[in-house]
């Protein structure tokens, strides 16, 4: 059995954001069950068909140029999790009570991390950079310079959990959400869901994006979706 499950955040505005992240998901979870081969492939030519699907929106309909999506789509079957993931949205992995991030981010902010770590930049400059959340990918229908994909499966065990979220999500410290993911570990994954959002919510910090979460919860019986 292979659960697949995908989320993305769209870009350039309320509307065209809406739309152009429905286009993901619905292109990327329909595309993915017809193409043959290792998971690695079918990821990354689901992500492909995605960015064609957007190229194609917006030159039927000019007013949606500016229209992209971030997306993290993951195939989840006994040999563990695979994903491909653009531009900053999350995917994370619960075990062994310890919470880690999976992929990459393809913001601006690991780029001015590693200006930190050279001495080029200090921590609060980066932490204010007016640039810090630009994408430096995103599937916009031009080429997509940055893709995360990994080609070797990440083992799963019972207890484990992934989440999937939008960038909205980092308004809550590692530590937080790690907190919050041991403190619903046992709860359903809309529960968990529900929790990490409604943190988020309660910090209303000043112009936060915005935050959708996917919970996947692995137990004795089944995946709990």
């Amino acid at each position: 059995m292979e659960l697949i499950a995908v989320l993305a955040d769209g870009m350039g505005g309320h509307v065209a954001g809406a739309r152009a992240s429905k286009l993901a998901c619905d292109n990327f979870l329909a595309s993915y069950p017809d193409i043959k081969g290792p998971k690695d492939r079918r990821l990354l030519l689901s992500l492909d068909r995605c960015n064609r699907k957007m190229a194609s929106a917006i030159e039927q309909d000019r007013d949606l140029a500016g229209m992209g999506s971030t997306l993290v789509g993951v195939s989840v079957d006994r040999s563990g999790v695979h994903w491909v993931s653009v531009g900053d949205s999350l995917l994370f992995l619960y075990h062994n009570n310890k919470l880690s991030r999976l992929n990459e981010d393809h913001s601006l902010a690991p780029v001015l991390a590693d200006l930190v770590e050279r001495g080029e930049m200090t921590a609060q400059e980066a932490s204010h950079h007016p640039r810090r959340n630009m994408l430096r990918s995103a599937i916009t229908g031009e080429e997509i310079r940055l893709v995360d994909l990994n080609r070797e499966a990440v083992p799963l065990a019972r207890g484990d959990w992934l989440i999937l979220a939008s960038d909205g999500l980092t308004t809550l410290a590692e530590d937080e959400i790690e907190k919050l993911v041991a403190d619903n570990a046992r709860k359903s994954a809309d529960q968990m869901a529900q929790a990490l959002v409604a943190e988020v919510k309660r910090k209303a910090r000043v112009g936060q994006d915005n935050i959708t979460v996917v919970a996947i919860g692995f137990d004795k019986a089944k995946t709990r979706q």
